[in-house]
């Protein structure tokens, strides 16, 4: 079954209507999306019969993952998770995949530290890693061997696999699945015609799925019946991306975002859902007059900051990204622009407090 949420092919899961081309497109990928759809589900199978083998780790392992493609709020859960970790004493990791970065491509496990380049471990892992109040990273494709040194290294009782919900090598004790709680599905197709990943059937009935919804919405309720469609006993925890502060930079002040209130600003951003980092930053009261989105994972060049420095040429206009953006390029930022501003976000928890404590529990 390709679209079991009813939302019709070509359309967002918001009942917004997607560009004529667009909808044609997805169409015409609908054989290749079951081709690679039912692949996913066969070689999840094979998992659950035995026939793939998965490793146990010595320690609890916490899969935290996407159904889909991107701009869930993925790494916003694992930030939360790994702050809260660390607040409640516990010893344990962040195991990142360090997609991008150039150990991965060299099959190296990276202990990532405040003076690891992002280009070698990844933008995501650089980021989680600058946590100040954050369980260690570690990062690489073999993600055994970084849990395995985690424990060894750190002590851990607990490894947090980001974006693993397709890595099923390593067994794991909680599966958190992170949906953006306003379009959960995208158009129900898998890829290429769609934005799944798996079909809906991959969460499991002890799975726990984790809506983020975006600031300026506050709102699951379309998303919480069509995931009681999959089990009438999903358990969820529910949240809402929060403006927490604003990073200014060179000098590295931080204030409220109570301070960029009505001024204007230029944003850019090279993530997923850059719309989501706009929409944010406007509700803050923002006048965001400028809006310039790149591919996510976007490593910033001379020229694309002088392009983007222009947009600031009057003096009054502050130039704004995101916390991803500063950790995989704040070099060149720092090269070209005489000062910019970062936009911290965190979670509020409106429910599931108790599913948290369960993740927790070593």
């Amino acid at each position: 079954m390709i679209n079991p949420f009813n939302f019709p092919l070509g359309e967002k899961g918001t009942g917004e209507k997607t560009p004529i081309v667009q909808r044609m497109l997805s169409l015409s990928l609908l054989p290749a999306s079951w081709i690679y759809g039912s692949a996913m589900k066969r070689r999840r199978g094979l998992y659950e019969i035995g026939m793939l083998s998965s490793r146990r780790v010595p320690c609890k392992v916490v899969s935290i993952g996407n159904l889909t493609v991107g701009g869930t709020g993925k790494t916003q859960v694992v930030s939360y998770l790994s702050r809260e970790a660390f607040r409640r004493g516990i010893r344990g990791a962040v195991i990142n995949g360090g997609y991008g970065g150039n150990a991965r491509k060299k099959g190296l496990v990276v202990s990532v530290g405040p003076a690891t380049p992002p280009d070698f471990c990844g933008d995501e892992a650089a980021m989680l890693s600058a946590i100040s109040d954050g369980l260690p990273v570690y990062s690489g494709q073999k993600r055994f061997e970084a849990c395995r040194r985690a424990v060894l290294e750190k002590g851990a009782a607990l490894c947090i696999l980001d974006d693993a919900a397709q890595h099923l090598q390593i067994k794991r004790d909680e599966d958190v699945f992170v949906m953006d709680a306003d379009n959960p599905f995208g158009n129900g197709a898998c890829l290429p015609a769609g934005p799944l990943r798996e079909y809906p059937s991959a969460i499991g009935a002890s799975a726990i799925i984790w809506l983020v919804s975006s600031a300026e919405s506050r709102s699951a309720v379309k998303s919480t019946a069509a995931l009681w469609v999959l089990n009438q006993r999903v358990a969820l925890v529910k949240s809402v991306v929060k403006p927490v502060s604003i990073t200014f930079f060179p000098e590295g002040r931080v204030a409220g975002v109570e301070e960029l209130k009505g001024v204007r600003v230029a944003a850019f951003s090279g993530i997923a859902r850059a719309d989501r980092f706009f929409n944010t930053a406007a509700s803050c009261g923002m006048d965001v007059r400028f809006k310039m989105p790149y591919p996510d994972h976007h490593s910033f060049t001379t020229d694309d900051a002088g392009s983007i420095n222009e947009m600031s040429f009057d003096g009054r206009t502050v130039i704004l990204t995101t916390a991803k953006d500063e950790s995989r390029s704040g070099r060149v930022f720092r090269e070209v622009f005489e000062k910019y501003a970062v936009l911290n976000v965190g979670l509020e928890i409106l429910s599931g407090h108790e599913l948290i404590d369960e993740i927790l529990r070593v």
